[in-house]
């Protein structure tokens, strides 16, 4: 009896259909259109609230127009078999998964499942039977995904609208790892190609992208440079003639990126003793380490090296050695960029006398962080030798090392692009096509960081009385602010 009972309620649901010409769908009961996503109904679809003969409305089929049909076929779409024919689509229920289409000859398609995850693509909707049905909607992507597509209705069904594209996820801003740009919009289904009044499927807006951090200066990251501090020069002397000594290490610049990576300091020039008659001549000091990135400073540079000559009446002179450069700063951290925002989708195409559907908006996108990122500070130059023992006019004091540069602040980080404009949906031939999405507008830029502080020259070696002293160093040059980062462009209209 029970068979039977089915196989009648079939029969009598096939007679109403067929005089009707039975319109397409794809999934479940008849989708919930979201009230920004319906498309205007078209100038004869009696089942709009709102039909073209009075103006612009909203194609959400009226409840006494479709809710009894769709209860009867939601209950065939839980019958084995019959469903495969007639009955509605069921929704996709794990994250992403699609709708199931509705019956091969009349049903509406089941509504795609969201993404719900970052990454996960939202779930297309379920096509609509070949004469009667809708199709389901598209899932919203989850973050920085695509929201799926919009079921197409059925080739012949009257009434049939396709679904709507799921809008896209915004972007993903994870703990650790890199942002994601916002998501694409889904395409907004098809209604049939011969059907009468079936209105295209809104396309899904694009998901926004994701704002840049203000960034500062990190604190871990970076390794110091090596050598910290740079090896002495040699020691020369004493010894009948000239005697020469070694130049200091230069210190080692500072690597990866961090506000302590400081440059190495460079080590002292070597000392040199000469016996009577001879010329000492001292080492000049090592350079200084440039500092890391992340705004580090450079380090100081080695002091000249002394010089002393024995027994003035014999001949023997002093010259000291110079003081190394101090290393430059390093330059600042950038602020981070924003990431894009996500096209919007497609709308579908209406039917004969339908409307196509509206496309998506762009998201927009994101704002570039600011840089807090300043430049790191130049290292001191070195002092000059200098010389005692014998003394004679010809005895020089070593030069002062120049200051190093300071570090060019961070720039501020770009702005993302906004999303492109999805197109509105062709119309049928005595339609309206579908208006397109409105563009995305594009991020604003961060600002950039000041720049470090040049690092001071170092101070000049003296001699004896009757010799004459060394020049001081120059101060190094200021470091450069950071520049603002570029604004995003706005995304393409359609």
């Amino acid at each position: 009896m029970a068979g039977a009972s089915v196989a009648g309620a079939g029969v009598l649901l096939a007679a109403p259909v067929a005089a009707l010409i039975a319109a397409p769908g794809a999934a479940h009961a008849a989708p919930t259109v979201p009230a920004p996503q319906q498309a205007s109904c078209g100038p004869l679809d009696f089942g709009c609230r709102d039909s073209g003969f009075i103006g612009d409305g909203i194609s959400t089929p009226t409840i006494a127009f479709e809710d009894p049909l769709d209860l009867i076929l939601d209950f065939f779409g839980q019958i084995p078999i019959l469903n495969i024919f007639i009955g509605n689509g069921v929704d996709g229920t794990l994250a992403g998964t699609p709708g199931i289409n509705g019956g091969l000859l009349i049903g509406s398609g089941g509504d795609g499942a969201d993404g719900g995850m970052p990454g996960f693509r939202g779930g297309d909707g379920g096509n609509g039977g070949l004469f009667w049905g809708r199709g389901g909607n598209g899932g919203a992507g989850g973050q920085g995904a695509a929201g799926g597509n919009g079921g197409h209705a059925g080739l012949f069904a009257l009434f049939g609208s396709g679904g709507n594209g799921g809008d896209g996820g915004a972007g993903s801003d994870p703990e650790f790892g890199q942002k994601s740009a916002g998501g694409r919009g889904g395409n907004g289904g098809n209604a049939g190609q011969f059907a009468l009044f079936g209105n295209g499927g809104n396309g899904g807006h694009g998901g926004a992208g994701v704002h840049g951090d203000d960034l500062v200066n990190p604190y871990v990251g970076g390794v110091p440079g090596y050598p910290v501090v740079g090896l002495g020069g040699s020691f020369a002397g004493p010894a009948y003639g000239p005697a020469t000594a070694g130049n200091g290490q230069d210190g080692g610049n500072g690597t990866g990126a961090s506000r302590f990576a400081a440059g190495g300091i460079g080590g002292l020039g070597g000392l040199a003793i000469a016996a009577p008659g001879g010329q000492a001549t001292g080492g000049n000091g090592g350079n200084g380490g440039t500092g890391a990135l992340g705004g580090a400073d450079g380090g100081r540079g080695g002091d000249g090296g002394r010089a002393q000559a024995m027994l003035a009446n014999v001949g023997g002179n002093g010259v000291a050695g110079n003081g190394g450069r101090g290393g430059d700063g390093g330059r600042g951290i950038d602020g981070e960029s924003g990431t894009a925002g996500g096209a919007g989708g497609h709308g579908g195409f209406g039917g004969l006398l339908g409307a196509g559907g509206r496309g998506g908006n762009g998201g927009n996108g994101g704002n570039g962080g600011n840089s807090l990122g300043v430049g790191g500070n130049g290292g001191q130059g070195g002092q000059g030798g200098f010389v005692n023992g014998a003394d004679r006019p010809d005895n020089v004091g070593g030069n002062g090392g120049d200051g190093g540069n300071g570090g060019r602040g961070g720039d501020g980080g770009n702005g993302g692009d906004g999303g492109a404009a999805g197109k509105g949906g062709a119309a049928g031939i005595f339609g309206s096509s579908g208006p397109s999405g409105a563009a995305g507008k594009g991020g604003v830029a961060g600002n950039g960081a000041p720049g470090g502080k040049g690092g001071p020259g170092g101070a000049a070696g003296w001699a004896t009385p009757s010799g004459k002293g060394g020049t001081a160093g120059k101060g190094g040059v200021d470091g450069a602010a950071g520049v603002r980062g570029q604004d995003g462009v706005d995304g393409n209209t359609t």
